[in-house]
């Protein structure tokens, strides 16, 4: 007797499922162990926010992009940028080891969390970093705190709405109850595979450097408790965006925009370019060559648009005891 093809694919699924579920559950043990927090801890039980800080001087907060935790931003421009400035980075909600609240998980609901954190650990006016989608959290920040932030420098940002095909896996991962099945179960088999991959595409059409694989676990992008943070994170500031977007004219803080020209993944001229248009308070930087993970391979460029913001900042605005000149 032939053996129904329906009830094949429901036992191969249901086998995927449960080994899925199985090396899920074992990872999401096992590699935050041997990853321990490299920083300290912020906030209330349950929406603690992860940070590490670096240097003395003027603060600075560096945001992480979609994929990413802290560590990636430290294995960048950090180096050079804490030698002149007091540099916070912190793990979005979800990411790394920060806790996750995936029903408010938007840009400013993710940017209200890290103001209360500057808050909390007596951060002054720090002008905020924003990579790629945490350029969108960023740009939620200085939208919401305009008096309490000396400006952002955005790299790469994600600054305009866009739905395409790469938005079919974050939909799965975020998707209420769905989401959650997926991501420890079948998709816990594959999501590691799908980050190697990921990573080196976004990286292009440079390579990852030799520090950045030194410093960044990749187990710990493709947990599946990150792999649903990413979701929420795409959809919801995809969404949040057509609503962003509609105060850029009127930004009230100095923006200094970074762009790569051979960005593959948020294309310029529908994000940064178009971004510096719209928003008069914003200065461009054009990289020749480089793509979406400019800041890693251009430091300089970073830390001179911190400093063109910071000369726009009214003296009466900058704080009086923070190396300012």
């Amino acid at each position: 007797m032939k053996f129904p093809v329906k009830a094949a694919a429901a036992a191969g699924l249901i086998a995927t499922s449960s080994i899925g579920l199985a090396v899920g559950m074992i990872r999401t043990q096992r590699v935050p162990r041997e990853n321990p927090p490299s920083g300290h801890f912020v906030g209330e039980a349950g929406r603690r926010l992860h940070y590490v800080q670096v240097g003395e001087g003027p603060d600075l907060v560096l945001i992480h992009g979609a994929s990413m935790n802290l560590q990636e931003m430290l294995a960048g421009p950090v180096d050079l940028l804490a030698r002149t400035h007091r540099v916070t980075l912190f793990d979005r909600p979800g990411h790394g080891h920060s806790d996750a609240d995936l029903e408010h998980a938007s840009p400013q609901e993710q940017a209200a969390r890290i103001h209360a954190a500057v808050s909390e650990l007596g951060l002054e006016r720090p002008i905020v970093v924003g990579h790629s989608l945490g350029g969108t959290v960023a740009l939620a920040y200085g939208a919401a705190y305009p008096e309490e932030t000396g400006g952002l420098v955005l790299l790469a940002p994600l600054s305009h709405a866009v739905w395409g095909v790469g938005h079919i896996g974050p939909a799965l991962h975020a998707a209420p109850g769905l989401g959650a099945g997926l991501s420890w179960g079948p998709f816990a088999l594959f999501d590691p595979a799908v980050m190697r991959f990921a990573t080196s595409a976004i990286f292009a059409p440079q390579r990852p450097t030799p520090r950045f694989n030194r410093c960044v676990a990749r187990g710990m992008l493709s947990l599946p408790s990150a792999m649903r943070a990413d979701g929420a994170d795409f959809m919801l500031a995809t969404m949040a965006l057509q609503t962003l977007r509609r105060g850029y004219a009127e930004f009230q803080v100095p923006v200094h925009v970074i762009v790569g020209a051979a960005d593959r993944v948020l294309k310029p001229d529908w994000h940064g370019r178009r971004l510096a248009r719209e928003m008069p308070s914003a200065r461009l930087t054009e990289l020749p060559g480089l793509g979406h993970m400019l800041h890693h391979f251009d430091p300089k460029a970073v830390l001179a648009a911190v400093e063109e913001v910071r000369a726009r900042i009214p003296h009466s605005a900058q704080p009086a005891d923070a190396g300012w000149t």
